[in-house]
C-alpha cells in the first residue's frame, strides 16, 4: 500500500496557544509530513488555519470525548490515540506520540525522515525514543522569548521515552507514551524526544492549578491540590548540582570557623542527599542547543 505520508505526528492539547505555532513550525521544518491533532480546548482552529495543508483537525472538547470514552477506564488523551490510529493509520508509515511540550530531534541530521531509513526494516514494529526533560533555565517568570530560545538545559540521562510506531503493528495505546505492537522494538540512537518540562516557574504553578495533564490523574493531579508540593517539586527539579556543592562548602567553612558540635555536621545529609538527586535527575545540569540548531 502506498502511504500519503512518511511521519506523523498525533497529539491532545489545551490551552497552548503560546507555543502552538512554534511547536508546528519547528516539526514542519525538520521534516515531520503531517499533524494528527486533538483539540480538547476547542480554541486552536484559528491558530492551525495557515497550517492546514499539513494538519488532519479534530474538535476533541470534553463532551465529545466522554462520548467515545463510553463505559472504558481511558483518558481523553488515550481514546484520542486510539482513534487516530484506527481511522487515519493506513495514511502514515510512521506514528509518533508526543505532547505539546515535546520535541521530536534528529541527532544525526536536520531531518527527522532521513534519520528514520535505518530502521526500514520488516520485522519492525516501534522504535522507543528516549526523552529528555529540560528545566527552567534559570526564568522564574514567564520569558518573552519562545520555548526554544529560552529552555535550553536539560538532564544529564534520559528518564523516560515515547513510543513511534508503525500504525499497522498497533495493537492497543498503552498511555500518552507508549503502544504495544506487534513485531521487534528498537532505541534508537540517533532521535531523542526534548521535553521542556517544568518551563518558567510561572507556567509551572499554572499547570499545577489544572490538574496538570490529558489524563487528569496521576502526580500533576497531587501537585494541583497542594501549592506548597508544587512548589518545592519545582526547586527539586531546577536547582543545579554545582548550587548545592557550593551550599555544601559554605555550610561546613561555616561551621569549623565556628567550631561548632560535631550533631550539627549530620545537617550535611540532607544536602548530600540533594546533590546526589540534582546531579542524576536535575534538569538543569547540561546546556543544550540542539533545538536552536535545527530552528536555524
Amino acid at each position: 500500500m502506498t502511504r500519503r505520508h512518511n511521519l506523523s505526528i498525533v497529539a491532545i492539547f489545551r490551552n497552548e496557544h503560546k507555543y502552538l505555532v512554534e511547536w508546528l513550525e519547528y516539526h514542519i521544518k525538520v521534516g515531520v509530513d503531517h499533524f494528527y491533532l486533538y483539540d480538547n480546548g476547542g480554541d486552536h482552529r484559528d491558530l492551525l488555519e495557515p497550517y492546514m495543508d499539513h494538519i488532519t483537525y479534530t474538535l476533541w472538547t470534553d463532551d465529545i470525548a466522554e462520548k467515545h470514552i463510553g463505559e472504558t477506564d481511558h483518558s481523553r488523551q488515550t481514546m484520542a490515540y486510539m482513534e487516530c490510529v484506527n481511522v487515519y493509520g493506513q495514511q502514515t508509515d510512521w506514528l509518533q506520540l508526543i505532547d505539546l511540550d515535546e520535541y521530536l530531534v534528529p541527532m544525526d541530521n536536520n531531518d527527522i525522515r532521513v534519520s528514520l531509513k535505518k530502521y526500514e526494516k520488516e520485522k519492525l514494529g516501534k522504535l522507543r525514543i528516549p526523552r529528555f526533560n529540560f528545566g527552567n533555565n534559570g526564568h522564574w517568570k514567564l520569558p518573552l522569548s519562545s520555548s526554544i530560545d529560552s529552555y535550553k538545559r536539560r538532564e544529564r540521562k534520559s528518564s523516560h521515552y515515547k513510543d513511534m510506531g508503525k500504525p499497522e503493528a498497533i495493537k492497543r495505546v498503552n498511555g500518552p507514551h507508549s503502544f504495544r505492537a506487534k513485531g521487534n522494538m528498537e532505541i534508537p540512537d540517533n532521535l531523542r524526544i526534548y521535553h521542556h518540562y517544568t518551563r518558567s516557574l510561572n507556567e509551572w504553578m499554572k499547570r499545577a492549578k489544572t490538574g496538570g495533564g490529558q489524563a487528569g490523574k496521576g502526580f500533576r493531579v497531587l501537585l494541583g491540590k497542594n501549592k506548597i508540593l508544587a512548589y518545592m517539586t519545582f526547586l527539586f527539579l531546577n536547582i543545579k548540582s554545582s548550587h548545592v556543592m557550593i551550599t555544601l562548602l559554605s555550610f561546613n567553612i561555616i561551621l569549623a570557623v565556628l567550631n561548632a558540635h560535631d550533631y550539627l555536621y549530620l545537617l550535611n545529609l540532607p544536602l548530600i542527599g540533594l546533590e546526589i538527586f540534582s546531579f542524576t535527575k536535575g534538569q538543569n545540569e547540561v546546556k543544550d542547543k540542539r533545538l536552536m540548531e535545527l530552528m536555524g
